[in-house]
Parts: C-alpha cells; sequence; structure tokens
C-alpha cells in the first residue's frame, strides 16, 4: 500500500520542475553578473562634470531663447518713438521707448544722484545705454542745449585756480586720457572730484583685484560716487592685457580670500574643496562646486587661471 503522505510527480512533471529551476537559476545568474557589471563601471569625475554642466547649458541656452523672444515680443508691442529730455524723462517713458529694466533703474539711479546730461555723448557713457545708440540718437533733446565745444568739458575737470589777472591769456588745456590700470594715486587726484584717500582706495582695489577689465569696475570702489564716476567716465579708458591673473590650484586660503570676488568664507571652502575633489581644470568645475552663482562667475572669470 502506498503512502498517502508522500508527493509523487509524474515522468512530465518532474521535467517540467527541472526545466523551470534551470530557467530561474539562469535568470538569477543572469540579473546578479549585470548587477556586478554596473556597479564596477565608475564614471570619472570630470567627465561627470562635463555631461552634467551639458544638460544645464543646453537647458540654459533654450530658457535664454525663450527670454529673448520674450522680450522683442514685448518691445513690438510697447516700443513707441518720440523725443525725450534725459533730464526730466519718466521710468514709463523709458520702457516706452523699449529701453530694459535693468538699464533704466541704472539710468534713474545716476539720475537721482544729481547727475546733468548736458550732451548725447554723456548720456551714452551711462552703462547699458550704447546698445540703444543707433535708435535713440536723434530723438534725444536738451532744455538746456548741448555743449558747443570740449572747452566746457576742459573746464569742468581742469584745476579752477585761475590768474587774478585779467588780461593774462588762459591757456589751451588738452584733456588727458586716464589708463585706470596704470594710474598711480597722483594721477587720480589730478581728476576733480577725486581726493586724496579716494584715489588709494581706487589703487588699493585694483591691487586687489589684480587690475581692472572694465571701467564701471570702478563703481565697486567705495567712496566714488555714481555721478561721478559719470562725470569723468569720458576721461578713462582700460588695458585688460596687464590683469595679473589668480592661479586658483596654487593660491592659498588667505590669496583667495584677498580677492574682493571671493572673500574670506567662500576662500575657506574653496581651499577645502579643491584639497578633498582635487585641482580645478576649467570653469566648469568652479560652476559644479556651486559656492557661486551666475554672476559672481562671470565676474570672477577674467581673473581665474587654471593651469598647474
Amino acid at each position: 500500500m502506498k503512502n498517502s503522505s508522500i508527493i509523487y510527480f509524474t515522468r512530465a512533471e518532474r521535467k517540467s520542475l527541472f526545466v523551470f529551476f534551470l530557467m530561474a537559476s539562469l535568470f538569477i545568474t543572469m540579473m546578479y553578473a549585470m548587477y556586478r557589471f554596473e556597479k564596477t563601471k565608475v564614471v570619472p569625475f570630470e567627465k561627470a562634470v562635463t555631461q552634467s554642466m551639458g544638460a544645464q547649458a543646453a537647458e540654459h541656452h533654450i530658457r535664454s531663447k525663450i527670454r529673448i523672444i520674450e522680450r522683442k515680443q514685448k518691445s513690438i508691442v510697447t516700443t513707441q518713438v518720440f523725443q525725450f529730455d534725459p533730464n526730466t524723462i519718466s521710468e514709463d517713458s523709458l520702457k516706452m521707448l523699449g529701453i530694459d529694466a535693468k538699464t533704466s533703474r541704472f539710468f534713474l539711479k545716476y539720475r537721482s544722484k544729481g547727475a546733468k546730461f548736458k550732451s548725447k555723448e554723456q548720456f551714452y557713457k551711462v552703462y547699458g545705454m550704447q546698445k540703444y545708440q543707433s535708435r535713440l540718437y536723434s530723438l534725444l533733446v536738451f532744455s538746456s542745449g548741448e555743449s558747443k565745444n570740449e572747452a566746457a568739458d576742459v573746464r569742468a575737470f581742469a584745476d579752477n585756480k585761475m590768474p587774478e589777472n585779467k588780461e593774462t591769456a588762459i591757456p589751451t588745456v588738452k584733456i588727458r586720457i586716464i589708463q585706470i590700470n596704470e594710474a598711480d594715486s597722483f594721477e587720480w587726484q589730478l581728476i576733480k572730484g577725486i581726493g586724496e584717500k579716494l584715489a588709494g582706495r581706487i589703487v588699493r582695489y585694483r591691487e586687489r583685484l589684480g587690475g581692472f577689465v572694465a571701467i564701471e569696475q570702478l563703481e565697486e570702489v567705495y567712496g566714488l560716487r555714481p555721478e561721478t564716476f559719470l562725470a569723468i567716465s569720458h576721461l578713462l579708458s582700460v588695458d585688460k592685457g596687464q590683469v595679473t591673473k589668480l592661479r586658483i590650484n596654487e593660491s592659498t586660503e588667505s590669496q583667495l580670500s584677498g580677492h574682493p570676488y571671493i572673500g574670506k568664507k567662500k576662500a575657506m571652502i574653496l581651499s577645502r574643496y579643491i584639497k578633498n575633489r582635487g585641482q580645478l581644470h576649467a570653469l566648469t568645475d568652479l560652476v559644479a562646486s556651486k559656492l557661486f552663482d551666475e554672476e559672481e562667475i562671470r565676474k570672477l572669470e577674467p581673473y581665474l587661471d587654471f593651469s598647474k
């Protein structure tokens, strides 16, 4: 008599079970091999950063295109043409002329400090206005009239000590252009509106930067008023080739903190980042650190040297 507690499989059932266990074993072995292969496949840090930045750059490019198209569409709808006096025009009128919000704020800030526009050339010295020159040039009018000749500018910046003898002829003075990466504190003091202390601050700030790459950076100097900068900007020039770059991989924490665009706190973090992650090979590596925002990266870029 057969024991009913024993499970009995027919020949066909035993073959089916054997095939099932064989296929299950093969599947488990294959999954384990794939897991081991993927685990050992490590993407290099530089490649990962490059791929990440490539995707971010593409996304940023698309968004920039969309913003440009939106701005163009807005300008088509709102832009109007009319004559205006830069000394009295309102913010709403600037928008109607098609001037972007950032440039409008910069312009109104200058004017609120007491700046008076007397010529078209002076108006286009305002940061951001240059790109509108071809469209607005014929629309500018001045209630007091444009300056008749260069002599008015000369008298505004020349030494105001005149001879007491009225019969003495006034000598002709030629405006001297100041090269801001070469001028010492004495040369800066020759410009009306810049005293000894301010001249010293300009020179010291230039040394901390490593040199100026744009005239507008003078506005970052403490004590230089916007109206003063606007009045003297046409007397200034800059040679970008005289900039001393910061060797970011070799600089100490103290040297990094001395740069105005880095500072003490970020210099400490950046120094540790380089020590832990290795040297930075390009600007994309610095972007990947997420220590600086887009505007700070733009300002820092001309001063960085990534060579070993």
